[in-house]
């Protein structure tokens, strides 16, 4: 799809920040094109210390949920840790088991299957947790929606804590403390929490009482920055911006998930083939995330905890394994879904003019419907929800539409939905399919402009020849790690003629400039007919490392011949 050039808009003053802060000019205008303009936010951003932690009492509910669990601890009750399936469910229950098993309890760990049991808490989860002896359940990564459920928890003399991050209704469950910072009486002044990082604040919260109540043990308790690999590890994977409080947890735990300290993480870097010093918030978002995800889009995601909870290698190679295979078999499935549904937007007139795509199929696996989504997002930048057997569906989004706000308006078609503003899961009945579609249209031609649907490809202003230097790579690095909220750099760059092109890899591109530079340019094999002309390109420059010689790079994002407007 062709793209819009867009440039970062400049707030602030970039030389003033240089100045104050003594950094190099080109990482003050970083910051300043991220609205990082007041000198103390941008130090703490570059220098993000565990010391800045807001305090976890700030967080509504906070109070109670450890009061609970401290009850659970002095009268070594059964606490059963109930996950989603996603990477953010399994890291949050791996990391409370972890840490109530340092305060002296054998904690209960369940995840629902995707198929079986759907999203959230349910019914018979409920049941038989009470039936194995659990007295309190610790929701995470869900349950901020499941008052029924809460309320049968409760009717079984169950107590439960919710820990999650998503959309708030207007009623909440009855349980003990639901711990939520999108909870609008909530004080906790960051929001962009997912479930990991409210789940580690239980944990600073809930040692620091243990302490008071002298039940934490003769060594006070764990360190819980020992735990801050899991923390990155699904705060990166989850997609929520790495800025503020989510910043300086990936920054720290991204250094110890380098150090693969768990059996688990050492096996899932080797599966993966990432060595130690290439640990960086891509190769969590691209290579293990999706490993650990596949377990739960297709089986079982308990692999995935299992995985992260093994105390010995071999058992940890063999789990990891099983996810690197389950993960294959989930790229086959996603592709033929993936496939099908571009088939059916060609094909199918109702798509062809819509602002918004809906598709279903009884074969497709929910699993990866979402992926797929994200897949009809890319190509053809409209919100896009795709339903699969069962009438289970996800959906994704574009930055001008908001998800959640349309799958509410358009509710009476649905069984039921959550999520966020750009991605949704739902259940519907097969019938009610084509009036949801058609509800959804709608909402989306009233909401969404003609220019909405034209993608911007953002960069940081040009780049000359010159300053693609390793000088320019280490400076910009020290911005890093880079994700949503944090966009990597990404530069217009001119005056490089490209003096070779080869296919490597299946599609992708790889270019040799005339000055010993080298780019890729991934997925766009296709393209090299159009580099014969003077081009222009938006790249990022970086450093890759081959049998330990560091060569300068640049990575393409896109190009288009010299003189396009933008």
């Amino acid at each position: 799809m062709q793209r819009r050039w867009q440039q970062r808009p400049l707030v602030g003053d970039p030389t003033a920040l240089s100045r104050e802060l003594g950094i190099p000019a080109l990482l003050a205008t970083h910051l300043c094109l991220r609205g990082l303009t007041d000198p103390g936010e941008a130090e703490r951003f570059l220098d993000p210390r565990l010391g800045h932690m807001l305090d976890p009492k700030l967080m509504a509910g906070m109070d109670k949920a450890v009061e609970r669990l401290v009850r659970a601890v002095r009268n070594k009750e059964r606490v059963a840790l109930y996950g989603d399936y996603d990477v953010d469910g399994v890291t949050s229950t791996t990391l409370m088991t972890l840490v109530l098993r340092r305060f002296g309890l054998d904690p209960i760990q369940h995840i629902p299957h995707r198929i079986r049991d759907g999203y959230g808490l349910n019914h018979n989860a409920v049941r038989l947790l009470k039936e194995r002896g659990a007295s309190l359940i610790v929701t995470l990564d869900c349950g901020v929606t499941a008052v029924e459920e809460v309320k049968a928890a409760v009717d079984l003399g169950v107590d439960v804590i919710v820990v999650d991050h998503h959309t708030v209704p207007v009623t909440l469950p009855p349980a003990v403390a639901v711990l939520n910072p999108h909870r609008p009486d909530c004080a906790f002044p960051f929001k962009q929490l997912c479930a990991v990082g409210v789940a580690f604040y239980v944990c600073v919260a809930l040692r620091t009482a243990l302490r008071a109540a002298g039940l934490a043990g003769p060594d006070g308790g764990p360190d819980l920055r020992d735990y801050l690999d899991l923390v990155a590890l699904g705060t990166v994977a989850d997609l929520v911006p790495l800025r503020g409080e989510n910043r300086m947890l990936v920054a720290h735990g991204l250094r110890i998930l380098a150090q693969a300290r768990r059996h688990g993480i050492a096996a899932l870097l080797d599966v993966s083939r990432i060595r130690r010093e290439d640990v960086d918030a891509g190769s969590v978002a691209f290579q293990l995330g999706p490993r650990i995800n596949a377990a739960g889009r297709l089986q079982d995601a308990m692999v995935g905890v299992q995985c992260l909870l093994a105390e010995d290698r071999l058992t940890a190679d063999r789990l990891a394994t099983q996810l690197d295979a389950e993960n294959r078999a989930r790229r086959a499935e996603q592709q033929r879904v993936i496939d099908e549904a571009l088939t059916r937007v060609a094909d199918e007139p109702i798509h062809h003019d819509a602002r918004a795509l809906v598709l279903y199929d009884e074969g497709w696996h929910p699993g990866v419907v979402g992926i797929a989504a994200q897949k009809m997002v890319e190509q053809f930048h409209r919100p896009s929800v795709l339903i699969g057997a069962g009438g289970i569906g996800s959906g994704r989004s574009i930055e001008a539409f908001h998800l959640h706000q349309a799958l509410a308006k358009t509710g009476e078609h649905l069984r039921g939905f959550g999520g966020h503003a750009h991605a949704a899961g739902l259940r519907i009945a097969a019938q009610n399919v084509d009036a949801f579609r058609r509800a959804l249209y709608q909402h989306a031609s009233e909401v969404l402009k003609p220019e909405d649907l034209t993608p911007a490809a953002h960069h940081d202003g040009p780049l000359s020849a010159e300053h693609l230097t390793d000088d320019t790579v280490d400076t910009l690095q020290r911005a890093a790690p880079f994700g949503r909220g944090n966009a990597e750099p990404c530069f217009l760059l001119t005056g490089l003629p490209v003096a070779q092109t080869r296919v490597v890899g299946k599609d992708h591109l790889q270019l040799e400039f005339t000055r010993n530079l080298r780019g890729i340019a991934f997925r766009m094999a296709e393209r090299a007919e159009e580099l014969r002309g003077p081009v222009e390109f938006l790249a990022t420059p970086e450093h890759n490392t081959w049998r330990g010689v560091r060569r300068l790079n640049v990575r393409v994002r896109d190009f288009r011949p010299v003189g396009v407007p933008a």
